[in-house]
């Protein structure tokens, strides 16, 4: 008698989304304990970055590639980033960190998998380190707008200074 392959339900219901209750944890709540020490501190200040920008977004034709760096400071901690995609066709996403090689995907992500409601939120901060330069890649899977924002909480020294928490010589 074959049985249909099930997956193992959540016991903890206030882990899991409505929608699939029973069978996909939602790892959005763990996300946010392991990013709380980030997002309360006074060193840090959310910034939005999108890659590329506006002018360079737009891409003619399915598969085509682009790669753009982006410069944050070092100290700063990723926290995840948004889809601006405005006609829903989706593209590969890789991001690299340059100052040890680290991608964040062991091959480019498909957006369709990554995004719930256009966002998502990395399962723990990302550390930026020096030089502070992160790589982008997006390969379109169609015509239009291909772009993402990185949800980055970002080293501002001259804020920390005022808040006391880094010393200034």
């Amino acid at each position: 008698m074959a049985h249909e392959n099930e997956l193992q339900p959540i016991l903890n219901n206030q882990l899991a989304e409505p929608d699939y209750r029973d069978t996909w944890g939602k790892h959005l709540p763990i996300a946010l304990e392991y990013a709380r020490p980030v997002l309360e501190s006074q060193c840090h200040v959310v910034r939005y970055f999108q890659v590329p920008d506006d002018r360079r977004a737009q891409f003619t034709a399915a598969g085509q590639y682009r790669e753009t760096t982006q410069s944050v400071t070092p100290g700063s901690f990723l926290l995840g980033f948004q889809q601006k995609n405005g006609d829903g066709v989706g593209c590969l996403i890789q991001i690299t960190d340059q100052a040890t090689g680290h991608q964040l995907f062991s091959q480019p992500m498909p957006s369709e998998l990554l995004f719930r409601n256009g966002a998502y939120f990395l399962p723990c901060p990302m550390p930026i380190l020096n030089p502070g330069i992160l790589l982008v890649e997006i390969w379109a899977q169609g015509t239009g707008e291909r772009s993402i924002v990185l949800v980055v909480a970002e080293l501002d020294r001259e804020f920390a200074a005022t808040r006391g928490c880094l010393d200034v010589c």
